[in-house]
Parts: C-alpha cells; structure tokens; sequence
C-alpha cells in the first residue's frame, strides 16, 4: 500500500494537468515561448512525451552478493550517469522497501520505449531488477 499512494498521486496529477491543458482552452499564456516548445520537442499541442520505467527486483537478486553486487551496482550508477549525460534522464531514483519488490523508478525523455530499448537493463541485468 504504501507504493500505490505515491503512483496513484502522481498519476491524478497527470491527469490533473492533462485535463486542464485540452484543446478547447482560449486562454493564452502570455509568457509562453512557441521557439522553447518547439526546441524542447512539443508536439502540435506543445506537450512532449517520456517514457516511465519502474524497476522491480528480478528472481536471482538474492543470489548476487559480495564484490560482484557491488560491482553490478556501480554498472547501474554509471548507465544512469550516462543517460544523464546524453539528455536522456528525466528523474530516477529508488523506492523505500516494499512488499511488492519495485526498486525505483526512471523516467526517460524519449518519445518511445523502443528509442531507449538498447539501454534498458544495461548495468544491472533482467535477473536481478526486471524493468517493467
């Protein structure tokens, strides 16, 4: 339960925003920057998709210890440092523990899973977190 508040919130919150921002709106921001969308990768209604990766501990997790844990962590630090990087990463950032195994969560700015599919898992590994 205590995993589900946090989603939840999050996803009444993009809802939230995506109902208020619809088609049908007049109002115009006089502060907005149709160059700074347009250079940010907004689409015909300025908004710009990301792709969420929630990170769930995978059946061999246990199984991993010492030096070679140690070692698959630092993997994973660095994947992430390098997504920071290249512009990639959005938020990432782990999760307290819970009942339902999920580690963390990442949050891509790319427009499609399939844009980031040859960096998923690199780091870590699909035995020990599962992306989901």
């Amino acid at each position: 339960m205590k995993l589900i508040k946090p989603i939840a919130v999050i996803c009444a919150s993009f809802l939230l925003v995506t109902a208020l921002y619809s088609e049908e709106s007049t109002t115009v921001d006089s502060n907005y920057d149709a160059e700074l969308a347009k250079k940010l990768g907004g689409d015909q209604y300025d908004m710009k998709n990301y792709v969420l990766v929630l990170l769930k501990t995978g059946p061999k997790d246990g199984e991993v210890t010492g030096q070679a844990r140690a070692d698959i962590f630092s993997g994973h630090m660095k994947n992430i440092g390098r997504l920071a990087d290249e512009g990639k990463l959005a938020v990432a950032g782990p999760f307290g523990k819970n009942e339902q195994g999920m580690r963390g969560l990442i949050i891509l700015n790319v427009a499609t899973p399939e844009n980031i599919q040859a960096d998923a898992g690199t780091g870590v590994g699909p035995d020990r977190i599962r992306n989901q």
